[in-house]
């Protein structure tokens, strides 16, 4: 609760120093904060080298246009500003073993729940637990 309104204030702070800024780095300059620069932040790994676990601004990153100044994010660690200069596309991945394995899956589930279809629309009753216990 203490963090959340710490965050709260710092995050009103930020919106109205940051009305007039285009760069991140001259504000930075200007105000003695920390700007730092995170390289390779992929939707699939939420951590910021540098910074830590910090989901909610990996995924703001991956979906901010180049070049735009985010608003205040609250992340788990502190509240960020973020800017995305540069977006590289994942590489294209063979997923032939992925629909394999899939298939496979769900051609035992389709037979197994026909299986019990048959089962329960022949009304067999299984007694074998009464005989053998």
């Amino acid at each position: 609760m203490k963090k959340q309104k710490k965050a709260d204030v710092i995050v009103s702070q930020l919106n109205e120093q940051m009305t007039d800024v285009s760069d991140l780095s001259e504000y930075g300059m200007a105000n003695q904060d920390n700007i730092g620069e995170a390289t390779r932040v992929k939707f699939a790994n939420t951590y910021v080298s540098g910074i830590g676990l910090e989901p909610y601004v990996v995924g703001a990153a991956m979906h901010l246009p180049l070049e735009q100044i985010s608003t205040p994010l609250i992340g788990e660690n502190a509240v960020f500003v973020i800017s995305v200069t540069n977006r590289e596309e994942p590489p294209l991945t063979d997923l032939t073993g992925a629909k394999t394995r899939l298939k496979y899956a769900l051609e035992a589930r389709s037979n197994y729940e026909a299986y019990n279809a048959l089962v329960d629309d022949a009304n067999v009753k299984d007694y074998r637990l009464d005989i053998f216990y």
